[in-house]
């Protein structure tokens, strides 16, 4: 699961992983009628910033933005039930962002607004996730984490805001699990 929160993934919201995982070893049933939220100038806003977003990527990576079709955005509130990689979760009140790589969408979790920077490079941290599984092979969804936090943490600093990320921790985690046998 590719997720991010603008306090630190890893530092505050690693508690609610379980509930997470949990809910994707059990999905809820699919409803239907389940649309995302948000107003239509919350998304016009929201893809408006997307171009711009993806050419500073590009220009602080080695992501070609003009190879990859942009993603779909969507909201969801704390609580909503989502589909996420073909099933349904309930998203939390820690999680402020995240990528379904099968469905080419990122999930903005509200409140979000396009004037608040952190909101803003939440964005910046899942069309991260979208280049890279896109032009990119990960050993490990985890393994990607650490350049889009390092990412999001450098436009939050071009910007004179402090990101709060917990970069040792995030590093650490991001690495991919591996079997050690006696």
């Amino acid at each position: 699961m590719i997720l991010a929160d603008v306090r630190s993934f890893w530092g505050q919201t690693v508690r609610t992983m379980p509930v997470v995982a949990l809910l994707l070893a059990h999905p809820l049933p699919a409803h239907p009628d389940e649309a995302p939220c948000a107003s239509p100038q919350r998304l016009a806003a929201a893809e408006a910033l997307v171009p711009d977003l993806l050419l500073w990527i590009s220009s602080h990576s080695e992501y070609d933005h003009a190879a990859t079709p942009e993603p779909q955005i969507a909201f969801c509130r704390a609580g909503d039930r989502v589909q996420y990689e073909g099933t349904w979760i309930v998203t939390d009140n820690d999680l402020r962002g995240a990528y379904d790589l099968k469905n080419r969408r990122v999930w903005l979790v509200l409140p979000w607004s396009d004037v608040d920077p952190m909101a803003v490079s939440t964005l910046l941290h899942e069309l991260v996730h979208h280049l890279q599984f896109a032009e990119t092979s990960w050993p490990c969804t985890a393994a990607a984490e650490w350049e889009a936090y390092s990412l999001q943490h450098l436009w939050l600093e071009e910007r004179g805001i402090a990101s709060g990320f917990d970069l040792p921790q995030i590093r650490l985690r991001s690495r991919c699990p591996v079997d050690v046998h006696p």
